[in-house]
């Protein structure tokens, strides 16, 4: 038995090494066009012949379609609406950047001109497929050939999109045909995603959605799609003219990488610019494994040598023709306010301001155009200052800003606030009360913007405004014109801080003591606070004399270093480095009128801030007596509620308004004020630094 047992086995193995079973293993490298033909080996030849007799000639495919040339070149049939995209070889495996803007919502969930973000993408092939991939750019080795390569292997990119090829290869440019629809006709804008957490559930209708523009130009490629959504148990939206189905537009801008002799230039802590940032793994040795790029223009003086000069390439903005034609010259001054800093620098209009025409060929989506652009989103009040900035390297390359025209219309809250009392909290109060007020309230957004409020908590310094203004003066008078146009001037200004790199400072409005802001002269040269990019509130006097000014309608001391630290020009052969010369500026950050805190300092209007310097809707050195001074002012106007807005005709609902202005007043003031108790101040000094500060200190107890 043992003996038949073993003559098996040796059998077996001796039919085994001679069939090969045993034989060595072969190592075989699939790369991407093998990926798909393993299948295809199984076939006959026969199959073989008539799969490839099957691809049809580049030509023949796109007979009698309409050519658009450019960075990208794509053909278009209108009859059908089908759309081939062209991929030469060289356009394989390299890197161009991809820009998404939602071009128009619904006016409802989705608002229109929203920058959907940004990223850097390449194409592969993979056997008869055209991939689609992000690449990520959050780990870098710059400086190690090798251990890139290792980030490459180990660190995954994202598979955007993929199209079949379409046609057989060009006869002499080799070039690829693929179905553009494939790649881009997708919910780009996560709608359904989105609406289903609102309960909403809208899904793609891709069958009835298309491209309604096709644009390439040598460095860029503009694709506007219209895509349809609909909803078997939508919700109720007055907006829409059948809540069952929305309609959205967005552009794909494709392009190249800017290549301009940009230098990226590091960010400093101590002053608050946006940034780019990637783990550098280079070397070990680094104190820190982050490298942050601020975000920034390109701005070079066309004659260096002069002490001041134009830029080669002025930073211009395009107010669209939407902009109401009696708010043109306020937001043509908020933009221009910034030449005054970069004057210092010895920059001459490095801002222009250009009006749209009525009969422009270009659409304000287009990245190549920086626009100021007029949003209707019904009982929404807002305004946003987003950008988009190279991920390599931190260079701002395009900005759009938008403003609701709610924002503006102060008369309108004598209805959403008698509906719905707490809507400006929304902007002020980000993280108490806006996920089950505004479930879609930052859909869309990418990082780069960092949703700006301002225009919210605005509104109801608008409304609390005009209601001061109609206790002492009259609604209609001057004087409330006057409110009006530096409201708008201040939020324009706002906004193109942001679109210039610089971060909210919530710090700012601290820099000015209650004696200097009575101080007309004082107000006139250096304005309400240390920077525009705060905040603030309207300048409103118990007495009910109107002040010169309202609102921040100049720069502030901090504005002028944000920018020095950003675009003060570095000549190489300086005897000093350009980190030397950074950290120069940046040692100033002890000063009063430099102080410096940013929204995850502030954590919104919520009692979770601790520094009670860092608030939102202040102004002064002391945020208390600011807050005595709000809630008097509620008190007196509460008083005359009455004697002042009880008119025959006018129904209760513009009593209760009124009533809840000052009802938020309280709520503001309790909040801010509840900082104190057990706070702490916060300050962002480097060891080293002139006055030799502690980062933290204790509120007193007596505050």
């Amino acid at each position: 038995m043992h003996r038949s047992t073993f003559l098996i086995c040796s059998a077996l193995i001796l039919l085994l090494w001679s069939g090969g079973g045993w034989s060595q293993v072969t190592e075989v490298t699939v790369t991407p066009d093998d990926s798909v033909k393993n299948g295809a080996a199984k076939s006959d030849s026969a199959k073989s012949k008539k799969k490839k007799s099957a691809d049809k000639p580049f030509d023949e495919v796109v007979e009698d379609f309409t050519v658009i040339k450019g960075l990208f070149t794509f053909y278009h049939e209108e009859e059908t609406g089908k759309v081939y995209m062209e991929i030469l070889p060289e356009q394989l495996e390299k890197t161009y950047l991809c820009n998404i803007t939602r071009e128009a919502g619904d006016g409802a969930l989705f608002d229109s001109g929203a920058i959907l973000g940004e990223f850097p993408f390449f194409l592969r092939k993979v056997g008869k497929k055209i991939y689609f991939l992000e690449q990520n750019l959050k780990f870098r080795a710059d400086g190690s050939p090798p251990l890139q390569q290792v980030i490459e292997r180990d660190i995954s990119d994202a598979l955007k999109g993929s199209a079949k090829i379409a046609s057989a290869p060009h006869d002499t440019r080799g070039s690829f045909l693929i179905e553009a629809q494939d790649l881009f006709l997708e919910d780009i804008g996560e709608v359904g995603h989105l609406t289903g957490r609102a309960k909403m559930s809208y899904s793609l209708d891709k069958g009835n959605s298309y491209f309604s523009l096709l644009k390439s130009f040598p460095h860029n490629s503009e694709l506007e799609i219209t895509l349809y959504f609909k909803s078997s148990s939508p919700q109720p939206l007055f907006t829409l003219a059948d809540s069952r189905s929305l309609i959205h537009r967005y552009r794909y801008s494709l392009s190249e990488l800017p290549d301009d002799g940009y230098r990226p230039r590091a960010a400093d802590d101590r002053i608050g610019h946006f940034y780019t940032l990637y783990q550098d793994y280079t070397s070990p040795l680094r104190d820190d494994p982050y490298v942050r790029y601020i975000n920034r223009w390109h701005l070079v003086k066309s004659e260096p040598a002069f002490k001041r000069s134009r830029p080669v390439q002025p930073l211009i903005f395009w107010l669209e023709n939407t902009i109401p034609a009696a708010y043109r010259e306020a937001v043509r001054e908020g933009v221009l306010l910034w030449n005054r800093a970069f004057e210092r620098l010895g920059f001459e209009n490095a801002l222009e301001v250009r009006q749209m025409p009525e009969d422009a060929a270009w659409d304000p989506a287009d990245v190549r155009y920086n626009t100021i652009r007029w949003i209707v989103k019904p009982g929404d009040a807002y305004a946003m200052g987003p950008f988009r900035a190279n991920p390599l390297t931190g260079q701002i390359y395009d900005a759009d800003i938008r403003i609701s025209a709610d924002a503006l219309r102060a008369r309108y809250l004598e209805f959403s606030e008698f509906v719905e009392p707490s809507s400006w909290a929304a902007g002020t109060l980000p993280d108490v009360l806006p996920r089950w007020l505004h479930p879609l309230a930052t859909a869309g957004e990418g990082t780069s913007s960092l949703l700006c409020r301002y225009d919210a908590g605005m509104a109801h310094q608008i409304a609390f405004g005009q209601q001061w203004l109609a206790l002492n003066k009259g609604a209609d008078s001057e004087d409330f014109q006057r409110f009006i146009y530096q409201a708008l001037v201040n939020i324009v200004a706002h906004e193109v801080g942001h679109t210039l790199g610089l971060r909210h400072n919530f710090k700012a409005s601290s820099a000015y003591d209650a004696a200097q802001l009575r101080d007309r002269d004082f107000r006139a040269q250096h304005g309400l606070s240390g920077s525009i990019m705060d905040y603030l509130p309207a300048h409103l006097t118990a007495e009910g004399k109107p002040p010169a000014q309202y609102f921040q309608t100049t720069l502030g001391p901090y504005d002028y270093w944000a920018i020095e630290y950003a675009y003060t020009p570095y000549d190489p052969q300086s005897d000093i480095s350009e980190a030397e010369m950074l950290g120069r500026i940046a040692r100033r950050s002890a000063e009063p009128a430099l102080r410096f805190g940013t929204d995850e300092d502030a954590f919104g209007s919520s009692s979770r801030g601790i520094d009670p310097t860092c608030n939102l809707w202040d102004l002064g050195r002391d945020p208390l007596e600011f807050y005595r001074l709000r809630l008097d002012l509620t008190r007196r106007l509460w008083e005359n509620l009455e004697a002042k807005f009880d008119e025959p005709g006018e129904n209760y609902a513009k009593l209760r308004q009124v009533f809840n202005q000052g009802v938020a007043e309280y709520l503001a003031a309790g909040i801010m004020a509840s900082r104190y108790i057990g706070g702490i101040y916060h300050r962002r000094d480097h060891l080293g630094d002139p006055g030799g500060r502690a980062p933290f200190r204790v509120v007193e107890a007596d505050k």
